[in-house]
């Protein structure tokens, strides 16, 4: 299957995180994702998921990866596997290849604050957004703004 830039769906995610996620393996066992940072991921505490595995492949530039509070310096040509279950949070100014198995579900991706580590829940939808909280502190977080309407 091939699949060009026009395939996918763009994103905007606040904090400096943009691209295109193209569409998924039709038995859903990875998503791909070509991925643009350019500050922090997310904006405040960090991000867990509880089924993807994400490999990131630093495509140019590089990022300081934060994962259960151990940093790593990821530079062009290297990767980093971030595992089911570990919190993490990304910074710097790179472009990425994002391989994600299995297939992304944002259902499974969360955003817990650094002070109490409850979780706030986020939901990233085809054609718009769905935004549900769960109640845990004060930290609230912007919607992710999606630039097309493309389904993946």
């Amino acid at each position: 299957m091939k699949h060009t830039r026009a395939d996918g769906q763009t994103f905007t995610i606040p904090g400096g995180t943009t691209d295109v996620i193209f569409p998924s393996h039709p038995h859903n066992e990875q998503t791909i994702a070509v991925v643009k940072t350019d500050g922090v991921y997310p904006e405040k505490g960090y991000a867990v998921n509880d089924l993807c595995t994400e490999t990131i492949y630093i495509i140019k530039g590089e990022l300081l990866i934060t994962v259960d509070d151990k940093e790593e310096t990821v530079r062009e040509g290297e990767l980093l596997m971030i595992l089911p279950g570990q919190k993490y949070c990304i910074r710097g100014k790179a472009e990425a290849l994002d391989v994600i198995t299995p297939a992304w579900d944002s259902e499974q991706n969360h955003i817990i604050c650094k002070n109490c580590q409850r979780c706030l829940y986020f939901s990233l939808k085809t054609k718009s957004i769905v935004f549900r909280i769960k109640l845990a502190c004060g930290l609230i977080l912007r919607r992710i703004r999606l630039s097309s309407s493309k389904k993946i």
